[in-house]
């Protein structure tokens, strides 16, 4: 029809007015109708008037129902427009009258994933690209989807189809992170590597590249791989933090804590007030350290608050409501330092993330030493220090708090319980991991740290607790975690040994290690006791 062309050489040249007019001279034709009232939706679309858009686009679909093209851009119109029980509805009805349409499939997934239907939205996806093998978006999209069901594997393998249709650094990225997800370690550093070759001054992917050697146990490489995020990067905050967890594992721990001054710049780690520079005096004279992250780094920390009061006349710690309890009664004195629970942090208070402590002390040329490793910072529990001595008759006292973790199977699980069984006389104590930690259970845990001669476990804070209360442990840690516990001795306690996993399938390597030092320990501790 001449005015439908008229109507759309006015609309793409930007004349929506006279495109309109077009329409509406012609809208009471019975013919021509739906395809002016299917372009006065095009019309108010340009025009950002979206509801009169889909409005005008419906009553085109219904003037004339067997239209498949029409009623494809209203399926996408309110896919776009986020009117996704439209776009499913619609799109459905289409594909029910014209058989196999790539986009209307693709699309249609799309909606339904967003209204959380992730397993119909698979079976359309996977519709669409067995119709278009060849369109990598199909494909990313089927990623999408398998990635929201939990099933990495599969994206993974999606994203291998996408990337043979349409190689590019940005697939590559997603490849590689869905990898990391499903645990496949090896083969997502690959990926990575190749990413960084392609592209040198991709800064996302030197950063996953250096995550995935980090996790594999390549910490010096990944040192590297950090080096040249953070270079590239200077302003970016997850760059700088990466950086210094990979610090941490090396020991290198003044770099770290510096690099950790970014933290508080994450997203979605904004500071509860304004960030102290450890310079200009703090608002009304107080001052507070605030805690929102592994209550861990809480307990290996919180020992530095107190030197706050060289700049603030009072000193106040905010940490997670389970942790007050505990630091309040056991750690800290409460002529030293305020603890309250984060929600009670003012707006306008001056506050200073306690990651970032150690560095801004430094700065401001706070009394704090970061030399080699650090001393524990946190003094023994009042409960504790009259703790019972274990009885002579123990050669060793080990207290053991191994949990099953998804990323063990059923022979690591087996492996963890025999560590109940000592060799040569030492005794095993059961340490009772608190799920949802309160004070009290926290303050009895240090109890049962405090008469052990070494502590076994699997629990970061329950290796934080031992090394700040000076109780040798032996960390079995999984891959990338822990970071400040840092390797061989190098991380804040000197008494904790770390025993890493390097993969999700590293477990038996772990155990068989720890069974092997506690034979030779115990022998060794069982000679002491006989010679003396």
């Amino acid at each position: 029809m001449v005015f439908v062309a008229q109507a759309l050489a006015r609309l793409h040249a930007g004349k929506l007015g006279e495109a309109e007019q077009i329409c509406r001279d012609v809208i009471d034709d019975s013919e021509q109708r739906p395809d002016a009232l299917h372009i006065l939706g095009l019309v108010a679309h340009r025009r950002g008037n979206q509801t009169e858009a889909l409005a005008f686009m419906k009553d085109a679909v219904n003037a004339d129902p067997r239209n498949g093209d029409r009623r494809l851009e209203l399926g996408l119109l309110a896919y776009e427009i986020g009117s996704d029980y439209d776009a499913v509805a619609h799109l459905e009805a289409l594909l029910a009258g014209c058989g196999e349409v790539p986009q209307a499939l693709n699309c249609l997934g799309n909606a339904l994933l967003r209204l959380g239907h992730p397993n119909a939205a698979i079976d359309r996806l996977e519709r669409s690209v067995s119709a278009a093998p060849r369109w990598a978006k199909a494909w990313t999209d089927l990623a999408k989807a398998y990635r929201s069901a939990k099933r990495p594997m599969a994206a993974a393998r999606a994203l291998e189809g996408a990337y043979r249709q349409a190689p590019n650094t940005e697939t590559l990225l997603a490849l590689g992170e869905t990898l990391m997800e499903a645990g496949n370690l090896a083969r997502a550093n690959a990926y990575f590597k190749h990413l960084v070759k392609q592209d040198p001054s991709h800064v996302r992917g030197w950063l996953q590249y250096g995550n995935a050697l980090r996790d594999l146990g390549h910490t010096r490489r990944a040192l590297e791989a950090h080096r040249e995020a953070a270079r590239m990067a200077p302003d970016d905050a997850l760059a700088q933090v990466e950086l210094a967890q990979t610090q941490m594992l090396l020991g290198k721990l003044d770099d770290a804590f510096k690099q950790l001054t970014w933290r508080p710049k994450l997203p979605g780690l904004e500071p509860p007030g304004t960030l102290w520079d450890g310079k200009t005096p703090p608002h009304n004279g107080e001052l507070t350290a605030y805690a929102d992250g592994e209550p861990g780094h809480t307990i290996a920390l919180c020992r530095l608050v107190p030197s706050l009061s060289q700049w603030a006349e009072h000193v106040r710690l905010a940490v997670q409501p389970a942790l007050a309890p505990l630091l309040r009664d056991a750690w800290l004195d409460a002529d030293e330092v305020e603890v309250c629970s984060l929600a009670e942090v003012k707006r306008d208070a001056t506050v200073v993330d306690i990651l970032s402590l150690p560095a801004i002390l430094g700065q401001a040329g706070g009394q704090i030493q970061l030399a080699g490793h650090l001393e524990p910072w946190l003094r023994l529990p009042r409960s504790a220090r009259s703790a019972p001595a274990p009885s002579d008759e123990v050669v060793l006292r080990v207290g053991v708090n191994v949990s099953p973790d998804s990323t063990m199977n059923q022979a690591d699980r087996n492996a963890a319980a025999r560590l109940l069984d000592m060799p040569n006389g030492a005794v095993a104590c059961m340490l009772v991991h608190p799920d949802d930690a309160q004070g009290e259970e926290l303050i009895a845990l240090g109890e049962q740290i405090a008469q052990c001669d070494l502590v076994i476990t699997n629990h970061l804070l329950t290796t934080h607790m031992a090394g700040a209360l000076g109780v040798p442990a032996w960390a079995l840690v999984p891959h990338g975690q822990g970071p400040m516990l840092g390797e061989n001795g190098n991380g804040l306690y000197p008494g904790v040994r770390v025993y890493r996993s390097c993969s999700p399938s590293g477990w038996r390597a772990v155990f068989d290690a720890v069974h092997a030092a506690l034979e030779e320990e115990t022998q060794v501790t069982e000679c002491e006791v006989a010679a003396g």
